[in-house]
């Protein structure tokens, strides 16, 4: 079973997909933010064309730990896309991973 990855940003939402044995995520597109039924239509298709039964998405927090203005309406995308996955009975649910300083770090890999 292969794990969807979502990284939820205000324009851009990063889209990444495990290898079969659930070690390393590979990237696999990047959908534009602009508008929430587009990027939920095209988050769906992606659960259901890859046969997706978990979705991860990055927890936004600050140095407290606390939910920060995006962790907050990654939670509301995140619901909706349950509501989705219940309405047209598909068996997928979202999990959330707290991430701390991963915009910092992979933008030291960006520089390289």
């Amino acid at each position: 079973m292969k794990y969807l990855c979502l990284d939820y940003g205000s324009k851009k939402i990063g889209v990444a997909i495990s290898d079969e044995m659930n070690i390393l995520a590979f990237p696999l597109k990047i959908i534009l933010n602009r508008e929430k039924e587009k990027s939920l239509k095209e988050v769906l298709e992606i659960v259901k064309e890859k046969k997706i039964k978990t979705i991860v998405m990055g927890e936004s927090v600050n140095q407290k730990g606390e939910l920060n203005n995006i962790a907050i309406v990654a939670r509301e995308f995140a619901f909706n896309l349950e509501e989705i996955f219940l309405e047209k009975n598909i068996d997928c649910n979202v999990h959330f991973e707290k991430e701390w300083f991963s915009t910092i770090e992979a933008r030291r890999y960006e520089d390289r």
